[in-house]
């Protein structure tokens, strides 16, 4: 920031609602020097990567760790309805508490594979995770540039969703539809907004 007697809360830009502070740690305070701009902008995307292949590995062994494993809670009528409509037969389970836009989505793609198990149906769980994944930071590059790959990660390992990842549930396909509607609506794309 130039001279060394200056306040470093001088060098660091103010934040509004349009213009977000920038992460610390991955913009380098906005340093002044190219040179200096150059390292850090090669620091933090090596930090980014490091993080993206982290996560990655930790998501990867979270769905192996479950494959084997027997149904946790609600899973038993999530799977029975997703069974139930793998066969032909279009009755909702008695205990489902939604609509089965989920259930005949993962049914979908489990005929189309030729899938029959719930460790299929949980694998499809986390593609739809990914998907939701992809959808939050497409949103949050929309509307805070510069800012979705630190929020990514955050998300990514927000306790309350991580569970949700890796079962057949059907929140996190609910969450990745509402991302993308909303990514579609700040696109202009209503249309497709409503449709998802």
């Amino acid at each position: 920031c130039g001279r060394s007697s200056r306040r470093l809360s001088s060098c660091v830009s103010r934040s509004t609602p349009d213009k977000p502070r920038h992460v610390r740690g991955l913009s380098c305070l906005g340093l002044a020097n190219a040179g200096r701009t150059l390292y850090c902008a090669a620091q933090a995307s090596h930090r980014e990567l490091f993080l993206g292949v982290l996560l990655g590995v930790l998501y990867v062994t979270a769905i192996v760790a479950l494959r084997d494993r027997n149904s946790l809670t609600d899973e038993v009528n999530h799977f029975a309805q997703i069974h139930l409509l793998l066969r032909g037969d279009w009755r909702v389970v008695g205990q489902l508490t939604t609509i089965p836009g989920y259930h005949a989505a993962t049914a979908a793609i489990l005929w189309l594979s030729g899938a029959d198990s719930l460790a299929a149906a949980r694998l499809v769980s986390a593609a739809f995770g990914l998907l939701a994944i992809a959808g939050f930071h497409a949103l949050r590059r929309q509307v805070w540039p510069t800012t979705e790959t630190l929020a990514t990660a955050q998300f990514v390992a927000l306790p309350i969703v991580v569970p949700f990842f890796f079962v057949v549930y059907t929140d996190i396909f609910a969450l990745a539809l509402l991302l993308w509607a909303t990514f579609a609506t700040l696109k202009g794309r209503h249309w497709l907004s409503a449709l998802l």
